[in-house]
């Protein structure tokens, strides 16, 4: 049964204690990974791979983000980061749960992985903190045209300025998210997109910790640390021997169908980083953590570290 150690701390927001959780081997500890969930969800989801990691001596530690899962229960409001410069606060909030769990065992080499908006947070982490860790893995992640995102920003901010930072827009909802399903089985329902197991998709659609819409202010956010993520002159700054693992699921949309990972590995060779791996699993669609071939992706990342500094299990 899922058992991890249950702890807080405090967000760079200066008000809000950020539910966290980890799990630790019982015997060596390889590398430390650190997890960044996605949107609406919260890290207890990632529990299987968590558990098939730590079995392998790797401490899995994450968070519940701003405005989602535990923390948002103490937070009082989900859907809602930061009253000022979210996107900031939620990479920082990452560095202070890294910091806390490296503190604790010295020399032991650290990744760092984002899944969808977790992806996106870990994106600009590597702008900043790269030269901290081992490598970094992006799973779910894609691509987004700079017009695009900057014609949403646009109007995100335009709709905060009317409604106020913390109201929701169903209309601002759809145009970022309803796109998501409309190359699924309408019989897959409105989470088709996430993932080709039903009871997984049914499981989250009841799910009581699924975090409510999107306020207009996270939405603000979410697309800054889009841009940021696709701003050449930041990707510039991560060292050009950071390695980059991404994960995707050759039917998932948010990936644009493989096409938008192809460019967003791209992006980052052209950027200088040398070693960068691209892996694509036919049949999944956004949660590989959760989709038929979970199990290939967690040992994916386990040869990833491995070619990267972690010591071989069995090894002296």
């Amino acid at each position: 049964m899922y058992k991890p150690e249950v702890f807080t701390i405090d967000s760079r927001d200066g008000k809000t204690k950020l539910h966290c959780e980890k799990l630790v081997p019982s015997g060596k500890v390889r590398a430390i990974l650190i997890v960044a969930h996605g949107m609406n969800e919260y890290f207890d989801r990632y529990h299987e791979m968590s558990e098939f990691l730590e079995g392998e001596g790797i401490l899995v530690a994450g968070l519940d983000h701003l405005g989602h899962g535990h923390t948002a229960e103490a937070q009082g409001e989900s859907g809602y980061f930061a009253d000022r410069d979210g996107a900031t606060v939620l990479v920082r909030d990452v560095h202070r749960l890294k910091k806390t769990i490296e503190s604790d065992y010295p020399g032991v080499p650290v990744f760092v992985m984002g899944h969808s908006m977790g992806s996106f947070i870990i994106r600009n982490y590597i702008n900043v903190y790269g030269r901290g860790i081992k490598g970094a893995i992006l799973m779910g992640s894609g691509w987004r045209s700079v017009c695009e995102v900057k014609a949403g920003r646009i109007l995100a901010k335009f709709m905060g300025k009317i409604k106020g930072r913390h109201s929701r827009s169903l209309f601002l909802t759809a145009l970022i998210m309803k796109k998501y399903g409309e190359s699924f089985p309408v019989e897959d329902g409105p989470l088709g997109w996430i993932c080709s197991i039903p009871d997984i998709r049914n499981e989250f659609e009841v799910d009581p910790l699924r975090g409510d819409d999107f306020t207009i202010g996270a939405y603000n956010d979410l697309i800054d640390l889009a841009l940021r993520a696709e701003d050449f002159r930041r990707a510039s700054m991560i060292p050009s021997e950071l390695p980059l693992l991404l994960l995707s699921g050759e039917d998932d949309p948010v990936g644009d169908f493989g096409k938008g990972v192809e460019q967003t590995a791209q992006f980052y060779r052209n950027a200088g980083i040398r070693d960068v791996i691209v892996k694509l699993y036919k049949g999944n669609r956004h949660e590989v953590y959760h989709d038929r071939d979970r199990y290939a992706s967690f040992m994916d990342i386990i040869h990833f570290m491995e070619d990267h500094g972690v010591e071989k299990a069995g090894s002296n």
